[in-house]
């Protein structure tokens, strides 16, 4: 397990890609396709937005949402990040825990999450400044 810290974590990263697999199937959506920003404070705060340009191309077995933001209060335990959403897109998801698995390599921050029998991994780089 990795420690993580949120000294780490501060600042702006953006969405390099996101992989979502599923029993029998993996799709890797990368930019243009896909885009993002992430925003974590000094305070413990954080913000996501992620945006599809265009339905990947096997759309009915990935229900994946065209558009996500949320932003709450944030958390690090170990290898973890939960985020308390304050706000978001979606009104389910006010209110909830948002919980990702967190490995930071080379410079990229991978979070992980499993929903619906599917694993997602998004990659995000820091932004520079």
């Amino acid at each position: 397990m990795m420690v993580l810290s949120a000294a780490q974590l501060v600042g702006t990263w953006t969405l390099e890609t996101v992989t979502v697999t599923r029993p029998g199937s993996t799709i890797t959506l990368r930019n243009p396709d896909v885009s993002g920003m992430l925003c974590y404070s000094p305070d413990h705060h954080l913000l996501a937005m992620i945006r599809l340009s265009k339905a990947p191309p096997a759309a009915g077995s990935f229900p994946l949402p065209e558009f996500i933001a949320y932003a709450g209060c944030a958390a690090i335990s170990g290898d973890q990040i939960e985020c308390r959403v304050q706000i978001g897109s979606d009104r389910a998801l006010v209110g909830s825990v948002q919980t990702r698995m967190a490995v930071l390599r080379d410079h990229q921050l991978h979070l992980s999450t499993s929903y619906m029998e599917s694993e997602a991994v998004l990659t995000w780089r820091k932004a520079a400044s």
